[in-house]
């Protein structure tokens, strides 16, 4: 089948095609910006939420131990858990229960231990 000769047709199929490429272009431009932010906020929520962890902890004798603990009128405190392991990876403070059975990453906790990230 011959290409349509009429110029209007060809026309309307470029500016088509234009279009379908401005708008991928700027979709793709749209997610792309969304994903960074939405990680650099998720990453400053955790750096936070980190934050406060590590000024509740206490050592004593190279153990840590978490002095304070959420009150129950913390409407975030089920939506968040935190384990806590000494340099031997033991585990000192789990706050998982009321999330159901989590994993533990051995390797994590190692890399953590580290300083990995």
């Amino acid at each position: 089948m011959p290409f349509p000769a009429s110029i209007r047709v060809r026309l309307t199929l470029w500016y088509v095609l234009l279009l379908a490429v401005i708008l991928a272009v700027f979709l793709a431009s749209v997610y792309l910006v969304q994903r960074h932010l939405l990680y650099k906020t998720l990453d400053e929520s955790i750096q936070n939420q980190a934050s406060a962890l590590l000024d509740a902890i206490q050592v004593e004798r190279d153990t840590p131990s978490l002095e304070t603990v959420a009150s129950s009128s913390d409407p975030e405190e089920t939506e968040h858990f935190a384990r806590i392991f000494d340099a031997s990876q033991n585990l000192v403070f789990d706050n998982t229960a009321a999330m159901g059975h989590t994993l533990v990453d051995p390797q994590a906790v190692s890399r953590a231990l580290r300083r990995e990230v």
